[in-house]
């Protein structure tokens, strides 16, 4: 399941766990707004008090008087709360009057929270009508994945009976939404029934939606079994997303291994992402073993292995790290891991980091030392790296990108100190650091 999944899918279930807690917080809200007035809109008013109101008892329209008081809530989650709460209360009272009034309101927010709330508890009773009402009112992206509740819910309940409704869901994005939920349980209970089910949907989308979710499910579980499988039955993006959440749950588990299975993976952005976690890991076990595997990697992957593996080999031995970095080949590399590596350290101790990099044999390392750790310095304490870069020779060729550098976060965080401290340098430095706009009037 991706990311952005994941995050929606939070989203569909905070609003039904907001639905739980409804009818206990609503009954003393519902006295405070018994005899509220709403201009909502037309639609969501005049429609529904002409047309429902008259033919239901008084208490109804202070259900819905409730209801209706929640759009003037100008705190979009306060709003969002007192909504929930009280059309849950509604509909708990009366199921089709507040169906009906939440089929004429505007499809925004509050439509697509008030389809969370009803479809699951009629799909408990009714699942075929719960999935009637779903095609015709879930339209949205968002309101789609009302689905993957329905389904979820239905295959907790009853999995084979959720397999045999999957047909009524609309083909394209609900049904690949109530797939995924159906796989998720039933990998859960039965991963080589699922996965062999899987595989013989005849829709190619279908398809690969059912057997990426269950193969998320399996990586939890068995993150080697699954990058196999994944290989044998994925391609594109749904094989990277897999492959991705695999080698992050093996290389937790076996950073070893993971880093074998990121080397046999092709040169591109999957491999570069995995190479992070597996860096990470190998260093937390071993920083030297984690070194001389990033040197296996292509050459545009490694700088930025090479940095995550620093930053946790900063955190464990920062002297070994410094070590390391400072016995690289000169060149470009060795400067932009200077670079990196003396920014964290300055912020964590920049004495150490001042020492570590005045030792550097050569001078285009020790010059991106100087420049990166009076950032990193500055930081944690602008005032502090803004005079010890104004202390250093003039004839530094980094003195000044450094001073200007530090200067830029004490004039951030305390502007009239930096300017005054300003005034102390000679003309040039101040001129380096903020340059005079007089030639330009």
């Amino acid at each position: 399941m991706s990311p952005a999944f994941r995050k929606l899918l939070m989203a569909a279930t905070l609003v039904a766990v907001m639905g739980m807690i409804a009818l206990v917080a609503f009954r003393g809200r519902l006295l405070q707004n018994v005899a509220v007035e709403s201009s909502f809109t037309e639609a969501a008013t005049n429609s529904s008090a002409q047309t429902i109101a008259p033919h239901l008892p008084p208490t109804v329209d202070e259900y819905r008087a409730a209801v209706l008081a929640a759009f003037r809530e100008a705190n979009p989650a306060e709003r969002s709360l007192a909504f929930s709460q009280s059309f849950t209360a509604w509909f708990a009272h009366d199921p089709e009057a507040a169906l009906d009034w939440l089929r004429l309101i505007p499809r925004g927010r509050e439509y697509t929270q008030g389809i969370f709330i009803v479809l699951p508890v009629i799909c408990k009773n009714d699942p075929q009508r719960a999935l009637i009402l779903a095609e015709a009112m879930a339209t949205t992206h968002e309101q789609k994945f009302i689905y993957h509740a329905l389904f979820d819910q239905l295959a907790k309940n009853n999995l084979p009976s959720a397999v045999g409704w999957l047909q009524s869901a609309p083909a394209g994005e609900a049904r690949e939404n109530s797939l995924r939920a159906v796989m998720d349980n039933w990998t859960l209970k039965d991963v080589s029934a699922a996965l062999a089910w899987a595989k013989n949907l005849e829709d190619a989308g279908e398809r690969s939606a059912a057997l990426e979710s269950a193969l998320t499910t399996l990586a939890a579980g068995d993150p080697q079994k699954t990058i196999e499988l994944a290989s044998q039955n994925l391609e594109g993006g749904a094989l990277d997303r897999v492959l991705q959440t695999s080698l992050q749950q093996l290389a937790a588990e076996n950073p070893q291994a993971a880093a074998e299975a990121v080397g046999q993976l092709p040169a591109g952005e999957l491999q570069k992402n995995s190479a992070l976690s597996v860096a990470r890991a190998l260093a937390a076990q071993d920083p030297n073993a984690a070194m001389t595997w990033l040197q296996t990697l292509p050459a545009d992957t490694q700088p930025v292995v090479l940095n995550n593996t620093l930053d946790v080999w900063l955190k464990q031995d920062a002297v070994a790290a410094g070590k390391y970095v400072s016995e690289m080949s000169a060149g470009s590399a060795q400067d932009s891991a200077v670079s990196h590596f003396a920014e964290n350290w300055a912020e964590k101790d920049p004495a150490a980091a001042v020492n570590w990099a005045e030792s550097l044999s050569n001078a285009s390392a020790q010059n991106a030392a100087v420049i990166s750790l009076a950032s990193g310095w500055a930081r944690m304490d602008p005032a502090a790296a803004v005079r010890w870069t104004a202390e250093l020779p003039t004839e530094n060729p980094a003195r000044i990108a450094a001073l200007r550098g530090a200067y830029s976060y004490w004039d951030l965080t305390d502007k009239t100190t930096a300017g005054n401290f300003l005034e102390t340098l000679p003309a040039a430095d101040r001129e380096a650091i903020k340059p005079s706009t007089l030639a330009q009037k």
